[in-house]
């Protein structure tokens, strides 16, 4: 619709204001009624032209009102509705991430903290139970360094029966040799009886039983002399026994000497492996449990993104309420009220490049750190 003063300046009313005038003072004279007739005409056609313009002005005016109209009530609201779907299935899939995330920690500890136990346990008995090997065995070890002990001191005692047996064969060929003396003493003393004659016969009596006890302390010597042989014999095969007996024990001790000690390293080894492992464990535990604790620092940004599309979210609904208000948009507005609800500093950035001027200082109140949890 137009004014009455747009509507009198037209260059339709000009027309047909002329065109009456010219009609008014021709005085009905032909040439004049004509021409007057000619401005109204060319009047008339004009206004038709400038009404089907208002027309199609209106129409497109009608037309883009009615698209803003339809922007603001149903493609925005629909925009709004797409973001805020979006905010909801990624803050329940992230939120469910960091309670598995969470859980995991939980278990991680857990575990963590049972295999530290476990591993303090073990490593403690495992230690006892060498420390008890090793006592057992060093006593086993004891005992047969005493039992090869004893067999040296019985191998001593041998050699020295060798020794008295050696003396009591010297005895008995001094016994023999006294008896064979005597045997000659006997004899002499006969011929010196026997040249005596009637006078000697006494005194060769007596050395015919001298001579009996010379044949029989013989005899006894000879009979020492196989005893003492027999005995000799007896005890060096005995002593020959004992060494080798004492030769193989003390074989035997080194040998088993050996086997213990080679079972203690290998078992101190086991039990160092088992140690390490055990320790190596529990830090990759730690480190594990390291890295998903800062993977759910990282997953914060789920908060920072859902601040930033409900900023959008919002704007874009007063921005449909703004064209369903059929008024004209306060852009500035819109912006100012955007503005204010910024609470990062890359939003404010963003915000500032936009519109091409410098980024404003963070408020007292903002911090580059923001604790979501």
């Amino acid at each position: 619709m137009h004014t009455f003063g747009e509507w009198a300046g037209s260059p339709t009313t000009l027309g047909i204001a002329a065109g009456l005038g010219i009609w008014a003072a021709s005085a009905w004279q032909p040439a004049a009624a004509l021409a007057g007739l000619a401005c109204s005409a060319w009047g008339v056609l004009a206004h038709r032209r400038h009404a089907r313009h208002l027309q199609q002005v209106h129409a497109q005016h009608s037309s883009q009102r009615q698209g803003l109209q339809a922007l603001g009530h149903e493609l925005l609201p629909l925009w709004r509705q797409h973001l805020g779907a979006s905010q909801g299935q990624m803050e329940t899939a992230v939120t469910q991430l960091t309670h598995r995330f969470a859980s995991i920690v939980d278990r991680l500890d857990q575990a963590m903290q049972a295999s530290t136990l476990s591993s303090q346990a073990g490593t403690q008995e495992g230690v006892q139970v060498f420390q008890h090997s090793q006592t057992q065995l060093q006593a086993v070890l004891q005992a047969l360094r005493a039992s090869i002990d004893c067999n040296q001191q019985l191998h001593q005692q041998v050699q020295d029966l060798e020794r008295y047996v050696q003396e009591l064969q010297d005895m008995a060929a001094e016994v023999a040799s006294i008896a064979s003396q005597t045997n000659l003493l006997a004899i002499n003393a006969a011929i010196e009886a026997a040249h005596a004659g009637e006078v000697g016969r006494g005194f060769s009596v007596l050395s015919q039983e001298v001579r009996k006890l010379a044949a029989l302390s013989g005899a006894t010597g000879q009979r020492m002399t196989q005893k003492v042989t027999a005995i000799t014999q007896a005890i060096s095969h005995t002593r020959l026994q004992a060494a080798d007996t004492a030769a193989q024990q003390t074989a035997s001790l080194t040998a088993s000497q050996d086997s213990v000690e080679q079972v203690l390293t290998r078992f101190q080894g086991l039990t160092g492996q088992l140690t390490d492992a055990a320790q190596l464990l529990q830090d990759e535990s730690r480190g594990i449990q390291t890295e998903i604790v800062q993977s759910l620092v990282q997953l914060q940004f789920q908060d920072r993104v859902s601040q930033m599309m409900g900023h959008v979210g919002d704007s874009l609904q007063q921005l449909g309420a703004q064209l369903q208000s059929a008024q004209g948009l306060d852009i500035p507005h819109l912006l100012a009220t955007l503005e204010s609800t910024y609470a990062m500093a890359e939003e404010r950035l963003a915000h500032a490049a936009q519109r091409g001027q410098a980024a404003p200082p963070p408020p007292a109140h903002d911090s580059a750190v923001v604790t979501f949890f």
